[in-house]
């Protein structure tokens, strides 16, 4: 028997009126499986007539049970619909449509951000390939840092420790070097953006590392110390004897002796430099009193200029360490970079280029 017509002669029954119930669904008067009340209370006969005997007593439960069951075959039939494999093949179709959309709005008004992580990424893989294929070593230097790399202003020529290890590394890869200036307060942006490698006497730091990597040290051991005129210096040899409003200090601009100067002598009169090739004649000759630079670099000045001698020689104010800038993110170039300047600092090319700039 269907549904419908049970339903109906249901209905034909003088029972009361079920009160309505919430969202349409049949009233709560307990649950009773179906073939229990058709076994139980209705009789079908599907002859010519259709007979129902349905104890009074058993009215209310009988429609109730019988609604119910209505309602869960259309629930059923609509969840069905919804799965249906034309209604899932639809959804696919138009989800995969709205993510589609996205992505050509993005590229429309982000052109470049799509493709730069993936530029970025490849220019980093072929590094290699590419100095070897279109024979240039792009470094990136102030150029103003004797003994590691200066750059003549007549000339134009490059001379120092890093410049002639940067000619053996462009060697190993059948290249030759292109210089670009680079101050020192953007160097390692420089680097990252527009070089290779960044060199010239640079120290390593955690803040040069955020935009960078570096090579294994070439200097392994440095830092700050004073250089002064000869004579005076026992006046100059402690961070608290120097950090008086007296002192004059003279500091090139943008590097880690300013940022040293800036830090830890915030007492004295400080006298910003631009030319970092001129600024020893400026303690020579009383402008300032006292300069604080690296270890390395007061062993070359107090060679070059005989008036001039380091303040404490053997306990620099810190300890720092030298050595590349590389690009960051870039796996490949940096193990070629250790790996050949390992062989350098050990097989005693390194030392061999350095003893000429003592």
């Amino acid at each position: 028997m269907r549904l419908n017509e049970a339903l109906g002669i249901v209905s034909q029954l003088d029972s009361p009126e079920l009160p309505p119930s919430p969202q349409g669904r049949p009233p709560n008067l307990g649950y009773r499986p179906l073939s229990w009340v058709i076994e139980r209370e209705i009789i079908v006969k599907t002859d010519i007539e259709q007979r129902l005997r349905i104890k009074p007593s058993r009215r209310m439960l009988a429609h109730a049970n019988l609604c119910r069951l209505k309602y869960y075959l259309d629930m059923n039939k609509i969840i069905t619909n919804l799965l249906s494999p034309r209604q899932v093949l639809i959804w696919l179709i138009a989800f995969t449509a709205v993510i589609a959309a996205m992505l050509i709005i993005t590229s429309i008004l982000f052109p470049s951000g799509l493709t730069e992580h993936k530029a970025s990424s490849e220019k980093h893989e072929n590094r290699l390939t590419q100095i070897q294929e279109s024979g240039v070593l792009r470094v990136c230097s102030p150029g103003d840092y004797l003994p590691f790399a200066l750059q003549d202003k007549e000339s134009g020529e490059w001379t120092g420790i890093d410049v002639e290890m940067m000619d053996d590394l462009a060697d190993s890869l059948s290249a030759k070097t292109e210089y670009i200036t680079s101050p020192w307060s953007t160097i390692a942006e420089d680097t990252q953006k527009k070089c290779d490698i960044g060199v010239g006497g640079v120290t390593i730091t955690a803040n040069r590392a955020k935009h960078s990597y570096y090579s294994i040290p070439t200097v392994p051991n440095d830092g700050k110390t004073p250089i002064v005129r000869c004579g005076t210096e026992s006046g100059y040899d402690t961070v608290q004897k120097i950090n008086q409003s007296n002192v004059r200090v003279i500091t090139p601009i943008g590097g880690t002796n300013e940022a040293f100067v800036r830090s830890k002598l915030e007492n004295t009169q400080v006298i910003l430099h631009r030319d970092n090739t001129t600024i020893f004649q400026e303690i020579l000759e009383g402008a300032a009193d006292v300069m604080i630079t690296d270890v390395s670099e007061v062993k070359w000045a107090s060679k070059k200029y005989p008036g001039l001698c380091s303040a404490s020689p053997d306990q620099p104010f810190t300890f720092t360490q030298k050595g590349y800038l590389l690009p960051l993110g870039d796996n490949s170039f940096k193990q070629y970079v250790d790996v050949w300047l390992n062989i350098a600092l050990n097989d005693g090319t390194y030392n061999s280029v350095a003893a000429r700039w003592e």
